[in-house]
């Protein structure tokens, strides 16, 4: 059984650092290579630089970040947990975000996290295991409980792969400052100020410098210790008891 960190990956071309193709959901190693550093990057930066028409805003590096910054109190990591048992894969829901995946921990204390919707995704406790469902929809009888695909985690395992989802999100973290020197602005130079000056607050790349990389963690993404425990949301309210959550329409679903 795995559980991994995965990001909705953004649709617009990243003019600033190389983005490795995939699917739908750009999964998080605990050792990207750089380019897969740099999907995840652009999946947190993408939505606060770019249009309605997916053309990119910023000309530089330290522009881009700046606007990310300057937008996160009202955006979100799109994306979650993935958990993968044998033949069973269970992604995350819309309208959820990987910047809430210490609030799995909510559900050894009896309130299960939202999860998403389209699909579903429920984690349900029952006792000695917690049983995550893919949809959690209405089954015949009350008895019977949720139907669909599920994954059964042992109560015990669960805290040792919530850890591992933080050391997933903590190696990508040491390795941003590696993507520096691939970084440009649309013209091909490399991401600084011009005329001598530096690029934006932060000096030079501020997405790949060592002072970005503390910027992109206040986004809550990387900033919890290793308890599993849920934690109030940004929004103001204790996400592990939301029942639901309106689609905000930031994040495409294709």
């Amino acid at each position: 059984m795995t559980m991994m960190p995965v990001l909705e990956r953004w649709p617009g071309d990243c003019p600033f650092w190389p983005v490795a193709p995939g699917p739908h959901l750009v999964a998080v190693p605990r050792r990207p290579a750089p380019e897969q550093v740099g999907a995840v990057l652009w999946a947190l930066v993408g939505p606060a630089v770019t249009d309605d028409d997916l053309s990119v805003i910023p000309t530089s590096v330290a522009e881009a970040v700046e606007a990310y910054l300057a937008a996160r109190d009202d955006s979100h990591a799109a994306g979650g947990l993935r958990v993968s048992d044998g033949d069973v894969v269970i992604d995350p829901g819309c309208c959820v975000g990987l910047d809430e995946w210490r609030d799995w921990g909510s559900v050894l204390r009896g309130q299960p996290p939202y999860l998403g919707h389209d699909p579903d995704v429920f984690l349900e406790d029952r006792g000695a295991v917690l049983r995550l469902w893919q949809h959690a929809v209405a089954a015949p009888s009350a008895a019977a409980g949720p139907a669909g695909p599920h994954v059964d985690i042992s109560r015990a395992q669960f805290p040792g792969l919530l850890r591992g989802v933080r050391r997933d999100l903590t190696g990508l973290l040491a390795r941003t400052g590696r993507l520096g020197p691939r970084c440009r602005t649309r013209a091909g130079r490399p991401a600084g100020g011009s005329r001598g000056r530096p690029a934006g607050r932060h000096g030079t790349a501020g997405a790949v410098t060592t002072q970005g990389r503390r910027d992109i963690d206040a986004a809550h993404i990387l900033s919890a210790d290793d308890s599993p425990e849920g934690t109030p949301c940004r929004r103001g309210r204790t996400s592990s008891t939301r029942t639901s959550s309106p689609c905000s329409g930031r994040s495409p679903r294709w």
